[in-house]
């Protein structure tokens, strides 16, 4: 699978990022690259079970607007 890298980063591979999961009050959350926050979550499982949807939504999203600009 092709890996797409945002404009400015490195190739390579993507390193793993702790500080995107968090605890607070008894719930998880992850932050985004754009800084937004997302959450609750009741457990770490499912808050990380959420951020791969939300990596995997993004890059079905890319996918298909490299799609839509080789049609043009």
């Amino acid at each position: 699978m092709l890996q797409k890298h945002r404009e400015g980063d490195q190739g390579g591979r993507i390193p793993f990022r702790s500080g995107r999961m968090y605890y607070v009050n008894d719930e998880w959350y992850f932050t985004t690259r754009e800084g937004e926050d997302r959450g609750p979550y009741p457990s770490r499982d499912e808050a990380e079970a959420a951020l791969a949807q939300f990596v995997r939504s993004l890059q079905a999203e890319q996918d298909g607007a490299g799609e839509d600009d080789a049609q043009d």
